[in-house]
């Protein structure tokens, strides 16, 4: 069971990591409009903003990418907030109904566990585009 959920979660990523860039490759966009305020080599895009492809030799191309970057990691973080609550309802409901069997109570402290890790990775994953963004300006 934890293969599977952990092999459809990476299907996911890649999926959506990869089905971006590419549409934007095949000349589907022409333009994007930005979810969040980029600066790329000290031209800033402002939030809400539409930029074309070609714009300013190039560079709308990469605030297209890295705007399809940050809505692949906004749409990341609303499933992992979802499963993290999930998880904590579910040990929360192992804990309570472990009548006293240690092996359960154990069971439901763990998911409670790997879902604090799992905000700390959605917390890490909201943040590279930012670093990522300021390593390029």
């Amino acid at each position: 069971m934890k293969k599977t959920i952990l092999t459809l979660t990476l299907l996911a990523v890649f999926g959506l990591m990869f089905a971006t860039p590419v549409n934007a490759q095949l000349g589907i966009w022409e333009d994007c409009t930005l979810v969040r305020p980029i600066e790329v080599d000290g031209t800033p895009y402002s939030e809400g903003a539409t930029v074309t492809m070609g714009q300013n030799e190039g560079q709308g191309s990469l605030v297209c990418m890295l705007n399809a970057v940050y809505r692949a990691i906004n749409v990341l973080i609303w499933f992992m907030v979802a499963l993290v609550v999930l998880f904590v309802i579910y040990g929360g409901y192992k804990i309570l109904t472990a009548r006293g069997v240690e092996d359960d109570i154990n069971a439901g402290k763990k998911m409670i566990t790997f879902a604090i890790i799992g905000v700390f990775i959605a917390a890490v994953a909201w943040a590279v585009p930012w670093i990522v963004n300021f390593m390029i300006s």
